[in-house]
């Protein structure tokens, strides 16, 4: 059994960690930035299979807040302060046995700022990732933060020769690679 000064002094020192000691954790949590482009129409239900249409949230956007969704609509949460916008991307339809809310927290969140992300991008490929479109000659890397990762029901790799995005629910856009992993068409612009 415990004396009574033991008792003090234990929860003295569970005070000191929690006031004093864990705040200066979470003081240094890294910063985090969205890893590529991304589009939406509604805030609150963005689809992970990476639709075309509306407003363009850019690679290297500091995001906020970011949390894994679960239930019936899984997904990631994030916010973007600079924009005072809550964001939720879902994983649903085809997605949904393809693609866990980890692996797509994975892909869409770095901690990497945008200088960071286009580090060994040439001009042209910086000019395809700020505007979101692919264009012909871009490497695979660029096209991924230009215009997203290519939904896994279609294009179940990025090491395929060929990518399949959609501009909207009914319209699909091919973009081709070549050996050296440099697109050979252009989508998007």
């Amino acid at each position: 059994m415990m004396k009574n000064g033991t008792k003090k002094m234990l929860f003295g020192i569970s005070l000191f960690m929690l006031f004093w000691v864990m705040p200066s954790f979470a003081e240094e949590a890294k910063p985090l930035y969205l890893a590529h482009n991304v589009w939406f129409e509604k805030p609150s239900s963005v689809s992970a299979i990476g639709y075309k249409r509306g407003s363009i949230i850019p690679a290297g956007t500091k995001v906020e807040n970011v949390h894994l969704a679960s239930g019936r609509h899984s997904g990631v949460e994030f916010r973007i302060p600079e924009w005072d916008l809550d964001i939720k991307v879902v994983i649903g339809g085809h997605q949904k046995d393809k693609l866990t809310a980890v692996e797509l927290r994975d892909r869409m969140i770095s901690d990497k700022p945008l200088d960071e992300l286009l580090e060994g991008f040439t001009d042209q490929e910086i000019e395809c990732v700020k505007k979101g479109y692919i264009a012909p000659g871009i490497r695979k890397e660029a096209a991924l933060m230009a215009y997203g990762y290519p939904p896994l029901h279609r294009t179940p790799s990025t090491k395929m020769p060929s990518w399949t995005y959609w501009t909207s629910r009914f319209v699909t856009r091919a973009v081709r690679f070549n050996e050296e992993g440099k697109a050979m068409n252009g989508i998007g612009n």
